[in-house]
Formats: C-alpha cells, sequence, structure tokens
C-alpha cells in the first residue's frame, strides 16, 4: 500500500520511476489474484467448502489488473466517453462494474437465499452482456446504459452498506471506506477533472476490498470459534445434567435394589407358605377324593348289578358314563310276583294265577357329582319303600307317591329347595300268548319304542317329580303299549342328548341323532349297537368336556 502510495502521488518521482510504474501497478493487482485463489482452498475451519468471496476478489483483481493494460479504454469507460472498444481485449475492462456489484453481494449476502442469490447473479450476468453489446453495436447509447448501470450499483450497494453497517464489524467499516473512494472517483470523473494517476484509486479500492474481504474471513472464524465455545459449553451443561440425573437414576435404582431384596425375602416366605398350602390342600384333596370314590361304591353298591340285570333281561345293554366320580343319574329294577285266585270265593283253592311284574327305570337327578349322587340315593330308597314294600305297581302312582315323598323329605314346601328329578319308569308284564304288555309313565322323559322295526316315541309329562309345584295336586299319566317279541324299548336321561360334539360349535348331540342311531342300527344286536354308541361317546368326550351324566338303557323284550 505504501510502494503505490508513494509511486503514484509524487509526478516528478511517477516520471523518474515510469518504467517501474506501469510493472507495479500490474504485477500488485496479479499478487492480490494469486493471494485470494490461495484464500479460496478450504482450510481447516471453513464456513463452506469454498471461500466465494475470496472468487470474487480474485476475478475482481484480474479486471483490474488488465484495465492496467489498456488505460485508453479504462478511462474512456470510467469518463462515459462516446467511443468504442477499439482494441482486442479491450471488453474485459467492461467486467469491472459487474464484478465490483458481485463483490459487493457476496460480502454482504451471507444471509441472502439461494432463490435471490441465483436472480442476482443472473442479474449480473445479463447486465454485463447487455453493457459489452452496447459499447459494441450501441457506442451513442453507451453513456445513457453505462450512467444507468453505475446509479444502481451505487443506489444497490449504497443500501447495503446502511443496512449492514448497523452490525459495527470492522470488515464493514473498510469495506465503506473503500466505497467512498469509488464514489469519490465517481465524483472527480463527473467533474470533468483528468487525473493524471488514476490506477491509484482503483489500486487503494482493491487493497480496501481485500482488507475488509480477509477481516470479515477471520471475524466469521471469529465468530465460529465463538459458537463452537458455546456449543461445548451448552454440551458441558447437558453432560453435568445427565451426570446429576445418572446419579439420581442409580439413588432410584439403588432404592429400587433395596426394594427388590426385601420383596424377593417377602416373597420366599410367601412361597414357602403357599408350598405348605399346597401340601395340605393335596392332602385334602386327596382324603377328599378318596372319600367319594367310597361314595361310589356305596352308590355301585345300591345299583342293580350286572347279572341281576342279565336275569331280568336276557338281552340288553347298558351306557352309563359318570361326568364325575359319582354320578347324578342312576338306574333302578325290581321284580313282583303276585299269585291271585280266579275269584275272591276260590282263593283258598289251589288253582290260583301267578303274575310277574319287572319294574325298570333310569332316573336324572338335579346335578351331578355329589350333590346328584345324595339324590339319587334319596330316589332309590324311596322307589324300594313304594313298590317293594308299599306294594304300589302302577307306574303313574308310584312317581305321584315319589314326588310328594320328595318335597316331604326335602321340606321344599318351606324351604325354597327346588331340587329333583327326571325319570322314565317302565312295568314289564309278561303275558300267555307271548307279548309283553308294557305300561309307562314319564317325568319330562319320553321313551323310545322300536316297535314292529319302526319307531314309536311315548312322551312322558312335562312335569318334575320334586321341586316347585303350583298346581294342587301332581298327577302322572300312563301309557300302555302292547309289544310283540324282539321288539326293543329305550330309556336315555338328558345326558346324551346334551353331549358336545364339536370344539368351535356348540351344537349337541340332540334327540333328532339318537331316534337316527335306533333306527339306522336296528337291524344290529344290542351288544354291537353298545360298541358303536360308546366309540361315537368316547370320541366326543375326547375332543370336549364331559357336560352331564349319560345313561342309555336299552331292552329286547
Amino acid at each position: 500500500m505504501f510502494f503505490v502510495t508513494f509511486t503514484g502521488l509524487h509526478s516528478a518521482m511517477a516520471s523518474t520511476l515510469a518504467p517501474l510504474q506501469f510493472t507495479s501497478y500490474l504485477v500488485f493487482p496479479l499478487l492480490l489474484v494469486f493471494g485470494h485463489l490461495v484464500l479460496s482452498l478450504p482450510g481447516k475451519v471453513p464456513a463452506q467448502k469454498y471461500d466465494y468471496i475470496q472468487l470474487g476478489m480474485a476475478t475482481l483483481s484480474l479486471a483490474v489488473g488488465l484495465s492496467f493494460t489498456q488505460p485508453e479504454e479504462l478511462y474512456y469507460l470510467i469518463s462515459f466517453q462516446k467511443v468504442p472498444f477499439s482494441q482486442r481485449s479491450g471488453f474485459t475492462i467492461g467486467l469491472f462494474l459487474p464484478l465490483l456489484v458481485w463483490v459487493v453481494h457476496l460480502f454482504f449476502g451471507a444471509k441472502t437465499s439461494l432463490l435471490n442469490r441465483s436472480a442476482i447473479f443472473w442479474g449480473f450476468v445479463v447486465a454485463t452482456i447487455l453493457l459489452l453489446l452496447t459499447h459494441w453495436l450501441l457506442p451513442g447509447y453507451t453513456l445513457y446504459f453505462s450512467m444507468s448501470y453505475l446509479l444502481a450499483v451505487i443506489l444497490w450497494g449504497s443500501g447495503r452498506l446502511v443496512r449492514q453497517f448497523s452490525f459495527r464489524a470492522q470488515s464493514h467499516y473498510i469495506f465503506a471506506l473503500a466505497w467512498g473512494v469509488w464514489l469519490s472517483v465517481l465524483v472527480v470523473q463527473w467533474s470533468m477533472v483528468k487525473p493524471n494517476y488514476w490506477e491509484v484509486p482503483l489500486v487503494v479500492i482493491l487493497v480496501l476490498l481485500s482488507s475488509a474481504t480477509l477481516l470479515q474471513k477471520q471475524e466469521r472464524i471469529q465468530k465460529l470459534y465463538a459458537n463452537l465455545h458455546q456449543q461445548v459449553e451448552i454440551q458441558q451443561r447437558d453432560i453435568e445434567h445427565q451426570q446429576i440425573t445418572i446419579e439420581e437414576k442409580d439413588q432410584a435404582l439403588a432404592i429400587k435394589d433395596k426394594r427388590i431384596v426385601t420383596n424377593k425375602a417377602i416373597l420366599e416366605k410367601a412361597g414357602k407358605r403357599l408350598k405348605e398350602k399346597e401340601r395340605i390342600l393335596k392332602l385334602q384333596n386327596q382324603q377328599i377324593t378318596q372319600s367319594i370314590e367310597y361314595a361310589r361304591n356305596i352308590q355301585e353298591a345300591i345299583l342293580p348289578a350286572k347279572h341281576t340285570l342279565k336275569q331280568l333281561f336276557h338281552n340288553h345293554f347298558l351306557l352309563f358314563r359318570p361326568k364325575d366320580i359319582v354320578s347324578g343319574d342312576f338306574y333302578w329294577c325290581s321284580q313282583i310276583h303276585l299269585n291271585e285266585a280266579p275269584d275272591a270265593m276260590m282263593e283258598n283253592f289251589v288253582y290260583q294265577t301267578s303274575k310277574r311284574y319287572i319294574f325298570v327305570a333310569i332316573i336324572d337327578c338335579t346335578g351331578h357329582g355329589v350333590p346328584g349322587a345324595f339324590m339319587s340315593m334319596i330316589g332309590n330308597t324311596l322307589l324300594n319303600e313304594i313298590v317293594n314294600e308299599k306294594g304300589i305297581y302302577n307306574p303313574g302312582e308310584v312317581l305321584e307317591v315319589l314326588h310328594i315323598s320328595i318335597r316331604s323329605d326335602l321340606r321344599q314346601e318351606h324351604s325354597g329347595n327346588n331340587d329333583g328329578m327326571d325319570m322314565c319308569l317302565c312295568r314289564l308284564e309278561k303275558r300267555t300268548d307271548g307279548k309283553t304288555e308294557l305300561w309307562f309313565a314319564g317325568a319330562k322323559r319320553d321313551l323310545y319304542c322300536l316297535q314292529n322295526k319302526e319307531l314309536v316315541v311315548v312322551p312322558g309329562e312335562r312335569k318334575s317329580i320334586g321341586g316347585a309345584q303350583k298346581e294342587p295336586y301332581r298327577s302322572f299319566g300312563v301309557h300302555k303299549i302292547l309289544l310283540n317279541k324282539q321288539d326293543r324299548i329305550y330309556l336315555a336321561t338328558d345326558g346324551l342328548e346334551d353331549m358336545a360334539i364339536g370344539i368351535k360349535t356348540r351344537r349337541s348331540f340332540g334327540t333328532k341323532r339318537l331316534k337316527n342311531f335306533i333306527t339306522k342300527y336296528q337291524h344290529l344286536d344290542l351288544d354291537k349297537q353298545y360298541e358303536i354308541l360308546a366309540s361315537v361317546v368316547d370320541k366326543y368326550n375326547a375332543d370336549t368336556e364331559q357336560r352331564d351324566d349319560v345313561l342309555l338303557l336299552g331292552i329286547e323284550v
């Protein structure tokens, strides 16, 4: 800066050092070009990949250096003389004003959006092309176009200075000084005072602009370091806060560990108590199971034995599947022998007739398991008492007396107990002509008769034995049927009909399937029918839990 000023201000010294003057003016912008190109390379802490303000200054310095090789052209351009370019590379001088605008834009355009930057860049390109075309094609309008363009540059650059000067950065002060020198040169040119050494103010402007850009870069680096330092402090505060949080969490975890240890000890004690209770429950369950199994032995003892059924019914089958160990369903039978005289007056004579009644019944007591087993014991005792001791042989009357006895023994009229039983009761009498007379009475159960290979359903009353009673007296009707040899009867509780036949569906075996079974397999003997029906029951009970006790008795007369 001192060398340029010293050689340019003193006229005698300038004329004396004329050879040195031209080379110094030319070399100095070239040195600035090299220096700014080096500074434009990416460093260790660049704000961007490339520093475009350095590239702009290098380009502006190159344009000024080229203008020094053509002093007349530069003078004509700056002084707005209506003289077109006459040398080959004189058009490069026209780049001076657009490049100056680009430098101003880069210097103050750090916060400019990409859209505005693109518009400004292409505006400069178009303005430069128009300026050069005007110098070449319309030299008469060069003055007006240059003045308009220069006025736009002055207003735009001054406006940016006024807006950015509020930051009070040192680089802005130096840039404003360079801008003042630039405006001073324009004022001198417009006042028609031709300076002898106009290259000096251009070099001064370059030096000031270069200093401003370098200082701005330093300020940006300092600001970057300040931001980094601030970020480091924020991160340190965050780390300290996280350390405090971690310590608090560690304390909370320590408290939780203590609680876990305490809870573990409590759970171990509770586990020991549970194991002891489990042992007691297993023992109690074993004892209860043994008691129930003993009750089953008692229940089986009161049921008719297999050989008894074989003596009474030569051809029969019995399907009996309790849901639990003991059952609420049971079967009962009894044989009664009667000796009657043909006439009451001849009862002491030898000639008398002999009758034999065979009673058979299947009973479904309320509930299953232990409660049902207790009801079965009551029902079995009352049936023996009514038929065998009291001598009531009419099935309808038997059910009526049984109903009264159940309600009386269980005190259902006052206790609110509604337990009872559903029942099929048949009385079979073998006649002298080979046929069998059947008397049937039912309480909510029907009788299935296979008579002459046709299925006949004999309905029972829709009333239960025991339980609630609204009518004054509960009576049960009697159905009389004459059966031929090899006719069959089937007595069943509702357990088979209610048996589930699927896991996904809630369908039951139902009355329809029972009827279809009887008619479909009527050609088979009863033992074969038992095998088929038992396999069906086992199949469905293997997939689903058994709902109720199953009892079915088939008899061939």
